[in-house]
């Protein structure tokens, strides 16, 4: 069929009382019909040939979707368009069956503390026979010589050269004394074992030392308080980057609801809180000793920010604590110390899920409202009609010869798109029109002229994909 020639676009504009009473149906297709509305907005229909105006769905109009209940019984939205603003009914449907249980989530607050329980009897305690050197369970010898295999010392001492500049330590193990490089920095690389190579690392960088001393009886563990710890003369001691101010573990196990018993043993007793407060007012960088169980290894991480105040209300810390290498969280935590009694705010930094009243982060529900919205800039860009993608409502193509029109993938129920034909060739093309099984098209092909440009209208719906076309 050839569609060469001029078009001259037709319009009939009425207010709503007039279309309400106008049963015309108007005999020309294409024909714009426009609803002049009492506030002033226009609606817009096209005429069929086939429908009287109340008879037509509306085109291209203005509708804004909000959410406006959300919870267990019910899901309703508001639509707001050129006509006002309404909400639809519950589309929440009936409670399906329990589906598959997702993965854990995080960890809630600290529950209150429960009864407590009837006292347990005393299990038998260890012991070491004197004699046979077994291990025994209360009276009953288990035969097992409780005897250890020969351990490894490592000694780790700060160098005798170590300048404001200059901070080196002096790792000495089964193969002699070897010196790390300058570690003098605002946030100091920690010395730990590579557990791989059994190598002392610094930071990130591998120094090539063994991690095994001379041969020695090792008989007590390093302290488990979360920080790291090496052996020096004899003893453990602990590793800490010089000029820094270490803060107690303990503090990253309060709550808001933790006792001034709780907080005054987190932080060291008043002692110790003095301590942390003088380190914050010399400017000293500021790490906190945090235990990782899944690492099985103490560890280091900084203090963001940290402030400090004093006045008749009391004296104040507040720390800002980013957990980006254990979750998503950034914890603020405030401790005041007032007529020797301790109390403590603790505040999750992370926005929460944005709604229509506050801001915040986009739910992954709205973050999927958002992908499937139609967003008429984008265009897709082609120069064959074959394997088109879906992803936009405009897609422009480029012809100099006749291909089969198909998409690369089925679309979602009610999908439609608009296709811009241009023939850049210098001949004529004749475009066939798919009818096959899962095709409706009234035209089985159409005619682009060279150097013109035509349209294709496709729309997904009850499984089958609707032609319109306009020829040139």
């Amino acid at each position: 069929m050839n569609k060469k020639g001029a078009y001259v676009y037709q319009q009939i504009e009425q207010t709503t009382a007039e279309w309400a009473v106008d049963t015309t149906v108007y005999g020309i297709t294409s024909v714009f019909l426009f609803e002049r509305l009492e506030n002033g907005k226009v609606n817009m229909k096209l005429s069929d040939g086939v429908h009287t105006f109340a008879e037509l769905p509306y085109v291209m109009q203005d509708v804004k979707v909000t959410v406006k209940q959300n919870d267990d019984t019910a899901y309703i939205l508001t639509l707001t368009t050129a006509e006002g603003e309404f909400d639809t009914p519950n589309l929440k449907g009936p409670k399906g069956d329990p589906g598959i249980q997702g993965d854990t989530g995080k960890t809630g607050p600290q529950g209150e503390p429960g009864i407590q329980g009837v006292p347990g009897v005393d299990a038998p305690v260890p012991s070491i026979d004197l004699e046979t050197k077994h291990w025994k369970i209360g009276e009953e010898d288990t035969g097992i010589v409780a005897e250890g295999k020969n351990g490894i010392s490592v000694s780790v001492v700060e160098n005798s050269e170590n300048t404001e500049t200059v901070y080196k330590l002096d790792i000495t193990d089964k193969d002699g004394k070897k010196t790390t490089p300058n570690l003098r920095g605002n946030d100091a690389p920690i010395p730990s074992i590579d557990p791989v190579t059994k190598q002392w690392k610094i930071g990130d960088k591998d120094t090539g030392v063994v991690a095994e001393g001379k041969n020695a009886a090792i008989t007590d563990d390093a302290p488990s308080d979360g920080k790291t710890y090496g052996r020096k003369d004899g003893l453990w001691a602990e590793i800490v980057a010089n000029g820094s101010f270490v803060i107690p573990g303990g503090i990253m196990e309060l709550t808001s609801e933790s006792t001034s018993s709780d907080i005054g043993e987190a932080v060291g007793g008043i002692d110790g809180f003095n301590a942390i407060t003088q380190a914050i007012q010399k400017g000293k960088s500021c790490l906190i000793g945090f235990y990782n169980s899944d690492a099985d290894a103490g560890m280091y991480f900084n203090v963001n920010t940290y402030t400090f105040s004093s006045s008749h209300e009391g004296t104040n810390i507040v720390l800002a604590i980013p957990l980006f290498q254990f979750s998503a969280e950034n914890l603020s935590i405030h401790i005041r110390l007032k007529d020797n009694e301790f109390s403590c705010q603790v505040s999750n930094l992370t926005p929460p899920n944005a709604t229509p009243t506050t801001a915040g982060y986009m739910s992954a529900e709205d973050k999927q409202r958002v992908d499937n919205a139609v967003v008429f800039k984008d265009v897709t860009v082609a120069s064959t009609l074959t394997g088109l993608s879906i992803a936009n409502y405009s897609i422009k193509v480029t012809l100099s010869s006749a291909s089969a029109l198909s998409f690369a993938s089925t679309p979602y129920e009610g999908w439609e798109c608009m296709i811009d034909i241009k023939n850049t060739g210098t001949s004529d093309i004749t475009q066939a029109l798919p009818n096959g099984i899962g095709w409706q098209c009234d035209e089985t092909s159409m005619t682009i002229a060279a150097g013109k440009i035509a349209s294709i209208s496709v729309r997904y719906v009850h499984g089958t994909y609707v032609v319109l076309t306009k020829g040139n």
